[in-house]
């Protein structure tokens, strides 16, 4: 009896370790999930219509910037490093909290533009390298089980999305930028926190 009660112990201790080890990366996903949830499309047309005074047209240039941000971006990617993950999504998050504390500023609109561009870049940057970074630290497992774990919060945020943003946006057209900020910076320590925690269980 004894050896089977040890490898249920020894199981056991394999689960609580995995666990432990995961919830850092579910709260750093809902964390990312969050700054997106309020620096929406719907925050955006909010924020050019009322502190720009803008129209479709200066809506439809900022989005054009985002789209060429996102090629960009992607070409980057191509040419950095896998095994540089880490540092590489860390730039691409301080250059997201650039992109907040610019669009914070209410630059002049020609700024606006290249502000979202800066912010689509750091977005895909980190995108990119946030998934390579937990495939060299967790297993497929564990993968499956913060995927598995947020899955239903994150479609629950995206529902609450539109209204959370409305009354947000409503309150000031930069508001759901600031919350953004927040979370972006909250993402940062969480980055060193887990960095941590994968160095610790290696």
């Amino acid at each position: 009896m004894k050896p089977v009660e040890s490898e249920e112990e020894g199981e056991k201790i394999k689960i609580t370790c995995a666990l432990r080890r995961v919830w850092i990366y579910i709260t750093v996903e809902i964390t990312f999930t969050m700054v997106w949830i309020f620096a929406s499309t719907l925050s955006l047309v909010y924020y050019i219509m009322e502190v720009y005074r803008g129209n479709l047209l200066r809506i439809g240039l900022v989005e054009a910037s985002i789209s060429l941000a996102t090629i960009a971006g992607t070409y980057i990617t191509d040419r950095i490093s896998v095994s540089k993950s880490f540092r590489a999504f860390k730039i691409g998050t301080i250059i997201t909290i650039l992109w907040l504390l610019i669009v914070m500023l209410s630059p002049p609109f020609i700024f606006i533009l290249l502000a979202f561009y800066i912010g689509r870049l750091g977005d895909t940057i980190t995108f990119i390298f946030k998934r390579n970074w937990y495939y060299e630290i967790v297993s497929d497992e564990e993968i499956a089980l913060i995927e598995g774990s947020i899955e239903s919060v994150r479609k629950a945020l995206y529902i609450a999305s539109p209204l959370l943003c409305g009354i947000v946006a409503n309150i000031d057209p930069k508001l759901p930028y600031m919350f953004g900020l927040v979370f972006m910076i909250i993402l940062l320590i969480l980055y060193e926190v887990a960095r941590k925690l994968s160095i610790k269980s290696s």
